[in-house]
């Protein structure tokens, strides 16, 4: 396992390939999302209303249905980046070290 920083979080995520990213929901709860980023099919109702990187956030597409609301979710999620804790990208695994 690799250990990297907070701006190698974002570049791996941001890489447009497939990643498992393990985080801390704002709930508190743990949670893993599969998917990718740069994904715009079946977005509706124009651009968001703020910047999510200004907030430290990256928006993500989650491949894996089962986590979906109902079939007319189209899988987009919002991941805050200070509260990542794993992610798993290129046949590697990488561990966020923070400070």
């Amino acid at each position: 396992m690799e250990n990297i920083n907070l701006s190698d979080v974002a570049s791996i995520i941001k890489s447009g390939k497939f990643v498992s990213v393990d985080f801390i929901k704002k709930d508190g709860t743990m949670r893993t999302l599969t998917g990718r980023a740069h994904v715009h099919n079946h977005v509706k109702g124009g651009t968001l209303a703020f910047n999510p990187s200004e907030r430290g956030m990256v928006v993500m597409w989650e491949s894996d249905t089962r986590n979906r609301k109902n079939e007319n979710d189209p899988g987009y999620r919002m991941i805050t980046l200070s509260r990542v804790l794993r992610i798993r990208a290129n046949k590697k695994e990488y561990k966020v070290i923070w400070g």
